[in-house]
């Protein structure tokens, strides 16, 4: 029989890898919904409909729940949206969506929920607080369901995955801890794809919340260090960072720099909280043929490597030679943005940016793993924004003056002075009163002492961390030079 179901969020990390099981099989006929038609499933027209529209406006989608055997709701916001967009989607929109399947009888309603839903300590984090009420909607609704909660979920695209992989290179890893290590019980995404149809199957939709993680429950601690040694062949350092400070500095800082920080307080609460799932009928039949946490980490890490140089791990090594991938390429484009809005306030020409891509490549500036840990720190810092830009710059400049993000901003100051209509931002003179030029001397020197406050509190911390891990790997490098 073939069963009939409609999608939200279908274009998210799970809902994609959902689809692709979904179409290869016989059995199945998808309707999903986007805010666009999405020209990359047109080819998969036949065993999938697009259907476009919005998950607060059911007029655009109600007709098409009608007939279905199940809805799988996925559609969320996640990352570093304002509380505010966590509500409107998370919990309105759920509503919403329940309504509108109650109006056109959908039978089976499929909520993919999260582990944070159930964490305890749900401080600073909308997305948590927004996901568990939009769990007791599901609840109440009068419709048959059931709730996934998956842990960790691990994949080549994952969010937390590739996060996790940028923390595991570091020669020495901050991990930020409460009283006792966390536990967390990560999960592959095919797995949890693989229960979604498994639950679909059995039709068992009692009203259960079902969680859903990995092959055994380990610490975070230990977790980071099967990536390095995945990665490297070995643990690598790991000291503990108090929490709460952090958490209670990040939260602060939220209102005003929410798009521009790397992390957030509430992201935090992974590390404030077990992740490891209740045992449940579910989670049984999947441990059955779940590989292991270590053979799912070692083939994630050897999926990212295909392609990859035999450089590798050969910092300042005919950096020229090179060719640059297509990441690293969108890398420096972004950076150019960045900093070009930092130095004259606004987006830089085509021109520009290439530019500064083929500059950046002739000097020996165009690959992060060339620069010191240091440097890395200062260039991701600035890459985040305008303001945190100008942070990085003021500490560097008193600080690190001969490091890679002064010479990065030299270079493109030089490409930006001689192109218009940028030139006329280092070339521009403006006839001022002499009390107009003291208040904005004094407003310079109020942004620069902001600026460089900030840039203290953010690169001191790391540059003694950085310093640290030199130390601890030095002997142990000139060691192995010395056989």
């Amino acid at each position: 029989m073939t069963r009939s179901i409609f999608v939200t969020g279908a274009s998210g990390f799970i809902g994609q890898c959902l689809v692709q099981r979904w179409t290869a099989a016989t059995d199945y006929s998808l309707k999903i919904m986007t805010r666009r038609q999405l020209p990359e499933w047109a080819s998969k027209e036949g065993r999938l409909r697009q259907v476009v529209g919005d998950l607060l406006d059911p007029e655009t989608y109600r007709a098409a729940i009608a007939g279905c055997d199940a809805v799988v709701h996925l559609a969320a916001v996640t990352g570093r949206a304002a509380p505010e967009e966590y509500e409107l989607v998370n919990v309105e929109g759920t509503r919403v969506l329940l309504q509108a399947c109650k109006a056109a009888g959908a039978p089976r309603f499929l909520h993919v929920s999260t582990i944070a839903a159930g964490y305890a300590d749900q401080s600073y984090y909308p997305y948590a607080k927004t996901k568990a009420r939009a769990e007791a909607l599901v609840r109440e609704s009068g419709l048959d369901f059931a709730i996934v909660r998956p842990t960790l979920v691990l994949g080549e695209k994952s969010p937390i995955w590739n996060t996790l992989l940028k923390i595991a290179k570091l020669p020495l890893i901050p991990l930020p801890e409460g009283p006792r290590s966390v536990l967390v019980q990560p999960i592959h995404v095919n797995d949890v794809v693989r229960g979604i149809q498994l639950l679909l199957e059995s039709g068992n939709f009692r009203g259960e919340v079902l969680e859903l993680g990995g092959p055994r429950p380990l610490p975070f601690r230990e977790f980071l260090g099967l990536i390095q040694e995945a990665l490297r062949g070995k643990p690598g350092r790991i000291i503990r960072v108090p929490i709460a400070p952090i958490r209670a500095l990040l939260a602060a800082m939220e209102p005003a720099l929410r798009r521009q920080m790397p992390v957030t307080a509430g992201q935090l609460a992974v590390f404030a909280n077990d992740s490891v799932p209740s045992g449940n009928w579910l989670l049984a039949e999947l441990l059955a043929d779940m590989p292991s946490t270590e053979e799912t980490i070692a083939a994630l890490v050897h999926a990212g490597n295909r392609g990859g140089s035999s450089g590798k791990g050969m910092p300042g090594r005919n950096s020229q030679a090179r060719a640059m991938s297509e990441n690293a390429r969108r890398v420096l484009q972004e950076e150019c943005r960045s900093l070009t809005a930092y130095l004259v306030g606004t987006a830089p020409s085509p021109y520009v940016v290439e530019q500064y891509t083929r500059a950046a490549h002739a000097h020996r500036l165009a690959f992060d793993e060339d620069f010191s840990c240091f440097d890395r720190v200062t260039i991701w810092l600035a890459r985040r924004g305008r303001m945190l830009a100008r942070s990085a710059d003021a500490y560097c400049a008193i600080f690190h003056r001969r490091g890679a993000l002064r010479r990065k901003l030299i270079v493109l100051a030089a490409i930006l002075e001689h192109v218009a209509p940028t030139s006329e931002v280092f070339d521009r003179v403006e006839p001022r009163h002499v009390a107009f030029t003291a208040l904005s001397l004094v407003r310079y020197g109020w942004m620069s002492a902001v600026s460089l406050l900030l840039g203290a509190l953010i690169l001191l911390p790391a540059s003694i961390l950085c310093w640290m891990a030199t130390r601890s790997i030095g002997p142990g490098i000139r060691a192995r030079q010395a056989q």
